[in-house]
């Protein structure tokens, strides 16, 4: 799977997954789901083409589930510091949305192989 394939099926599987889990507990008192949706977008079209260099270039070599890793914690991190940063939300409540919603593409990703 080439990098473009991968970024839609990282937003196919990280856009429905973080605005449900949003919906679900209630978290878009104050946010506007429209709004929800560039903002998780946003966070993941800056994140992707890091991880992906990193995975293909910058980590190259190394044992897959150390590379795995480091990458996803980097890319939750980061995500988590866009969500909590352009939406209202406190910074656990985007942590917990971002390790979500990167959890299930890592695991869609994965079972793909």
């Amino acid at each position: 799977m080439g990098q473009l394939e991968a970024l839609m099926l990282t937003l196919a599987v990280e856009l429905p997954v973080a605005l449900c889990l949003l919906l679900a507990l209630r978290w878009t008192e104050r946010v506007d789901v429209g709004r929800a949706a560039a903002v998780i977008a946003a966070a993941t079209l800056l994140t992707h083409p890091v991880a992906w260099w990193a995975s293909v270039v910058g980590l190259h070599g190394w044992v897959w589930s150390d590379k795995a890793m480091i990458i996803e914690s980097a890319v939750v991190v980061a995500e988590t510091g866009v969500l909590a940063g352009a939406l209202p939300m406190r910074i656990w409540r985007a942590w917990v949305v971002a390790a979500v919603m990167n959890l299930a593409s890592f695991g869609v990703g994965v079972a793909l192989g």
